[in-house]
């Protein structure tokens, strides 16, 4: 299959806490290259987690607690590729092979979406330039 392109998409988190951004991207695929840029706010240090359940996210936002949602697993059970960090307000990955299916839906009505928990450090607003490519498994 082709390689499909995601974004470039820009987004504004505010610093100091993690945010949830909801990504429209196929409901099965490998991720071949991945690149979060900071092009606004301060500068500081940022983490970023990309999941295959929005209730997984949501959990890990909350800390891990049950209360959130009807998961049995941790949160990063449902993680693309774990834990990431940008340097100097850049993450820049290509030639990987991240496999993903978005565990919210179902074979017969998948769900398009994968979610990024992105934290940055510090205060006030940051904005981000996320794009990937993605070799899509049911497109």
């Amino acid at each position: 299959m082709a390689p499909w392109a995601f974004g470039p998409v820009e987004f504004t988190v505010p610093g100091g806490e993690p945010s949830l951004v909801e990504l429209a991207v196929p409901p099965r695929g490998t991720i071949h290259s991945f690149r979060c840029l900071q092009t606004a706010g301060d500068v500081d240090a940022t983490t970023l987690r990309l999941f295959q359940s929005e209730a997984a996210a949501q959990l890990a936002i909350a800390g891990g607690s049950d209360s959130v949602a009807p998961i049995t697993l941790e949160p990063d059970a449902y993680s693309v590729f774990g834990s990431k960090s940008l340097t100097d307000g850049r993450l820049v990955e290509d030639a990987k092979e991240y496999p993903y299916r978005n565990q919210d839906g179902r074979f017969s009505a998948p769900v398009e979406r994968l979610w990024l928990v992105i934290e940055p450090a510090g205060t006030g607003d940051k904005t981000f330039v996320l794009s990937m490519t993605i070799t899509s498994a049911t497109r």
